[in-house]
């Protein structure tokens, strides 16, 4: 008798590269325009490879205007901004080496929140303590100042629509 065997996939992993700061701009753009709803973006990389500069490209793919300067909240921890229909959530556990019970809270409440989209840089810190679904991106220095290695993982099928289409659509970006 032979044993059918279906495969059991744990998660999709895209890798993508970048060679300048628009790109990166670019592709966190496109990664924006096709978020699900109550989609949780974990980023992580060193100090100054740009994850900023993905969120803020991931704002505008969310509909965040141009003329709104979307800033790293590295000291005010969380920054909001309302669009029509949900709020675009940027947080940033950079400056948090523990989470006091207040911060505990601030953040349990804010991932509990519905109707938004939040993007949390620093990601490996803390929040896997407060989801455990969500898209987690890694970007890394490569080759030269302005080159980068992006690392796209999720465990929940609820991304990968996106990421497919970040592997299929995204040709010009190597």
């Amino acid at each position: 008798m032979r044993s059918m065997i279906k495969p059991w996939i744990v998660g999709t992993l895209v890798h993508l590269h970048t060679s300048s700061p628009t790109e990166t701009h670019s592709i966190g753009h496109q990664v924006g325009s096709l978020l699900p709803p109550s989609s949780i973006i974990g980023l992580d990389g060193p100090l100054g490879v740009g994850k900023t500069c993905f969120a803020q490209g991931v704002a505008m793919g969310l509909g965040v205007p141009p003329s709104v300067h979307v800033t790293s909240p590295a000291y005010t921890l969380v920054q909001e901004y309302p669009l029509d229909q949900m709020t675009f959530v940027h947080i940033d556990f950079y400056r948090l080496d523990t989470l006091s019970l207040g911060d505990y809270v601030l953040f349990e409440e804010l991932f509990a929140k519905p109707n938004q989209i939040i993007l949390v840089e620093w990601a490996s810190k803390f929040m896997d303590e407060f989801t455990s679904e969500s898209l987690l991106i890694s970007i890394e220095h490569c080759l030269d100042e302005d080159h980068r290695s992006l690392s796209f993982f999720s465990n929940s099928s609820k991304y990968s629509p996106l990421l497919h289409q970040l592997a299929g659509h995204v040709h010009s970006v190597t």
